[in-house]
């Protein structure tokens, strides 16, 4: 299968790579880099996280052991004014809005692992629209 893994924190990215052994697997840290990922492949599952950590306060650089490289990059909530709701950043609601309005090649399954309760049950709101898509609630990692 081909899995996109969305998330923030390095160890949830390792820990994904050890249970989803055998599969293709594509991460990203950051809104955009969801985005763009889902703009050029096909996913199978995506693996979806609310809470995208501090990357809203600057600079970020993490080392992912499993990965075998070092990821640095400012996060690009900025840009162009990207100010919703009072939030200066983008979080889990919003890559499932951009699935529901945009994305042109649906994946068979979205598994929203993330702790943050209100955010994850939001975001399983926001995706209940998509017809043939089963949506999973289920945390992962700490």
């Amino acid at each position: 299968m081909n899995i996109l893994i969305v998330d923030d924190q390095p160890e949830r990215h390792e820990g994904f790579i050890k249970i989803l052994q055998g599969h293709q697997l594509t991460h990203a840290w950051t809104y955009s880099q969801a985005i763009d990922a889902m703009r050029d492949n096909t996913f199978d599952m995506i693996c979806l996280d609310h809470d995208l950590g501090d990357l809203h306060f600057g600079q970020k650089c993490v080392q992912v052991e499993s990965l075998n490289f070092k990821l640095s990059y400012t996060p690009d909530y900025y840009e162009a004014g990207m100010y919703q709701s009072g939030r200066t950043y983008y979080d889990g609601r919003d890559i499932c809005t951009w699935i529901v309005d945009h994305c042109k090649n649906l994946p068979k399954k979205i598994l929203i692992h993330s702790w943050n309760l209100d955010g994850a049950c939001e975001m399983e709101a926001r995706l209940q629209s998509l017809p043939g898509i089963e949506i999973v609630r289920k945390q992962f990692g700490r």
